[in-house]
């Protein structure tokens, strides 16, 4: 009897604890993989940086003097580089295909804004870091304390910060803010109910646990590319099918840029 009563118990720990959790071990395995495969791939902006000297006549009016180069990515290039990458990385041609198809947005972030390619590859229009003063549209850069308007004949008018009524940490805290509202309202669309929230370190956020928790690529850091990966993942278990929603965010900061 007792043997019957152990078999029994061993026959439901198998069932309803250790396959299940098997299950989600190898969910998790499968996680981790493709993020390494997409930071791998995030990489390919390396090989896409172009640089154009500025405009001689803003440098001769002092405007951006510390900054000789204006930095310009070909977003093209960057796509084709990123998917040759994952190719390689990938060898299945239906899993290939399965994960360039959950690739929900790619990212490009410059200094003072940022793109979006939907799934289609098409690229959006830009969205600026931007702040509204005294009715006048501002910039802000996540590289320095210097923010810039357009005059009345289209120049640009460099100005510190702290003239509008901003610290270095409300600043980075609005372009971090700006790039999630977008990346959160994008993973909400395709399926993920509360969207997600990009962990992006503010360095002027003292908080120990608030620093701990933000470790991730860094926006404010140089120029960044990465990527949302959202993949709804049915799997059978006893005749009931079980729905996982992986997501990932990889990507990769050129520092110093």
């Amino acid at each position: 009897m007792g043997k019957i009563i152990f078999f029994v118990f061993f026959i439901f720990f198998v069932t309803v604890v250790f396959i299940p959790n098997m299950i989600l071990i190898d969910n998790n395995n499968d996680i981790k993989l493709m993020k390494q495969n997409l930071n791998l791939a995030s990489r390919a902006i390396i090989n896409s940086v172009d640089k154009e000297i500025l405009d001689s006549g803003e440098m001769s009016a002092g405007y951006n003097k510390d900054f000789y180069y204006d930095v310009n990515i070909d977003h093209e290039r960057l796509l084709k580089e990123f998917y040759d990458v994952l190719r390689k990385n990938i060898v299945d041609d239906g899993e290939y295909e399965s994960v360039k198809d959950n690739v929900k947005s790619k990212i490009l972030v410059y200094h003072d804004k940022f793109f979006l390619a939907d799934e289609k590859d098409l690229w959006s229009p830009p969205f600026f870091f931007m702040v509204e003063h005294n009715g006048t549209d501002v910039y802000l850069n996540s590289m320095d304390d210097k923010a810039y308007y357009y005059d009345d004949t289209g120049s640009k008018v460099y100005k510190d910060i702290s003239e509008y009524g901003i610290t270095l940490r409300e600043k980075n805290d609005i372009i971090i803010d700006k790039v999630n509202e977008t990346v959160g309202r994008l993973t909400y669309e395709v399926g993920l109910r509360d969207g997600i929230n990009i962990k992006i370190l503010n360095e002027e956020n003292d908080d120990i646990n608030y620093i701990v928790q933000n470790r991730h690529f860094n926006i404010l850091d140089g120029l960044t590319f990465f990527v949302v990966f959202v993949e709804n993942k049915p799997m059978e278990f006893h005749g009931k099918r079980l729905n996982y929603k992986n997501y990932n965010v990889a990507g990769y900061t050129l520092e110093d840029i």
